[in-house]
């Protein structure tokens, strides 16, 4: 499965996978994959939970090992142009339902994840999406940015 993923995309989910991963014993658990899913705005129920890794346990263990990780991500990757997976990441950003997400809460999604970044930086992040120019980033500017194929300019600390 992994032959459809890039060198980068392949380092960036094991980096993922490692980052929740928090024993840090090769697996997910149950309680790492509910951290996981809440770092994304989503609060699952311990029966979604449960399903979740029953879909993705090849070998009904109750864990995710990374083999199992790569294959429940890839598929997922290779479809993330559609409109309605950008839809979903765009609404991780939009936290308030405003219709919009600004530096703050880019902030705050990507501390969920570890990434801590100044403000500063994360107007800098912004700026390569904000075609109106208004400091905040709507759906249309969100998809065309990431349709865009452009790469994300990274700030240096």
């Amino acid at each position: 499965m992994t032959k459809y993923l890039s060198t980068e995309q392949l380092e960036e989910l094991r980096e993922l996978f490692d980052k929740f991963d928090e024993n840090k014993d090769g697996n997910i658990s149950p309680k790492e994959l509910r951290f996981m899913m809440r770092a994304v705005g989503m609060e699952p129920t311990e029966a979604e939970l449960y399903d979740l890794i029953r879909v993705v346990d090849l070998d009904a263990n109750s864990v995710i090992n990374f083999h199992e990780f790569l294959q429940f991500m890839t598929p997922r990757l290779c479809d993330i142009e559609s409109e309605q997976n950008l839809r979903i990441a765009f609404n991780a950003f939009n936290r308030n339902g405003f219709g919009f997400f600004d530096a703050h809460d880019l902030r705050i999604v990507l501390a969920n994840f570890g990434e801590l970044i100044t403000e500063k930086e994360a107007s800098l992040l912004l700026a390569d999406m904000d075609i109106k120019n208004e400091q905040r980033i709507h759906f249309k500017e969100f998809l065309a940015y990431m349709r865009s194929g452009r790469p994300v300019r990274v700030p240096y600390k």
